[in-house]
């Protein structure tokens, strides 16, 4: 079996999430003739017509398309998240504070949750010390 054209599927779950090929060819950064070329390859691939004109001049998927890009949404989302998974498990970054505890209570504690929502992978480590 050939090898699974990623990107020709990605292109046409796009086209069909975004409802039709110029507005997934901008998601994609790509041209409109690059998608439909991605189209074509995903349907001699596959040996099935995925797509077939509209009345209104849009594209609808087939019976077949509605199934593949089914799987496909699900596969793409699944990949998304193992990616964003792997991301979050990189080194983290970490900081350390040494200060006095007025400092600590009346300015840096009050401010820690924010810093840490903006920022999910910052450790810090706050020393407090009267002999600062």
């Amino acid at each position: 079996m050939d090898r699974l054209p990623l990107n020709a599927l990605r292109a046409f779950a796009l086209v069909l999430e975004r409802g039709g090929v110029r507005a997934a060819a901008r998601e994609l950064a790509i041209s409109h003739s690059a998608v439909s070329r991605h189209l074509k390859e995903l349907e001699r691939w596959l040996g099935v017509a995925l797509l077939e004109k509209r009345d209104a001049g849009g594209l609808r998927a087939t019976a077949q398309g509605q199934l593949l890009a089914e799987a496909a949404r699900n596969a793409l989302h699944g990949m998304q998240q193992a990616v964003e998974a792997v991301r979050e498990q990189r080194s983290s970054y970490s900081v350390s504070v040494c200060t006095t505890p007025s400092f600590a209570v009346r300015w840096l504690l009050p401010r820690l949750p924010a810093l840490q929502r903006s920022y999910p992978r910052l450790e810090v480590s706050v020393v407090v010390d009267q002999r600062l």
